[in-house]
């Protein structure tokens, strides 16, 4: 189950129901939150851009 907040309140769903797209956005910003409170993180993403834009992707590697 995935929550998502906003300002009228928040949005359950479960996880098979987001597009491959927005799976990808949420593992992305799983592994940033992870990383800003470990020191070290590893991630193995193969072709991470079959869902995602390579621009996305980029924003994804800078924020790491």
């Amino acid at each position: 189950m995935v929550q998502f907040k906003h300002p009228q309140g928040s949005t359950s769903l479960p996880f098979n129901v987001l597009s491959d797209g927005e799976k990808c956005f949420f593992i992305a910003a799983l592994v940033i939150a992870a990383s800003a409170v470990s020191k070290t993180v590893f991630c193995f993403w193969d072709e991470p851009d079959n869902y995602l834009a390579l621009s996305e992707v980029s924003h994804f590697i800078i924020a790491l």
